[in-house]
């Protein structure tokens, strides 16, 4: 009974402050990140940074060619000419050219970002599932 008790003013506590901290950082605020999605040039040269320097190993697979010629307001040829390295369509998703299977031999399983947080923590790793 006194456990049950204590465990539930221990909880209500820790909600509490989980409560008030939340209140302090949204009072305190996040430091504006200075984007501007309405920018178009800045938009195509996220891109061209994006398909000359991470493409090769990072894949946009939810994202199709053809609308990011519509999003960049370029031209379906124009798309193609520049970001179409491996020969793809213009409605092809835009997908990494690494092998998945050569990449896991070159840099071996990615652990998870929570995977590695635990392990920098001393905590054991979390169960895997199966």
């Amino acid at each position: 009974m006194i456990q049950r008790v204590i465990a539930k003013t221990a909880f209500v506590a820790a909600m509490t402050f989980v409560a008030i901290a939340g209140v302090q950082a949204e009072e305190a605020g996040l430091a504006p990140a200075g984007t501007n999605v309405g920018n178009v040039a800045s938009l195509q040269r996220g891109a061209k940074l994006y398909f000359n320097y991470c493409s090769g190993c990072h894949s946009i697979k939810y994202m199709s060619y053809s609308r990011l010629a519509k999003d960049l307001q370029l031209s379906d040829a124009q798309v193609l000419a520049s970001f179409a390295f491996t020969g793809a369509k213009i409605g092809d998703q835009v997908v990494s050219n690494m092998p998945e299977d050569k990449a896991q031999g070159w840099f071996g399983k990615a652990r998870s970002r929570r995977r590695r947080e635990r392990q920098q923590a001393g905590l054991r790793p979390a169960r895997q599932r199966r």
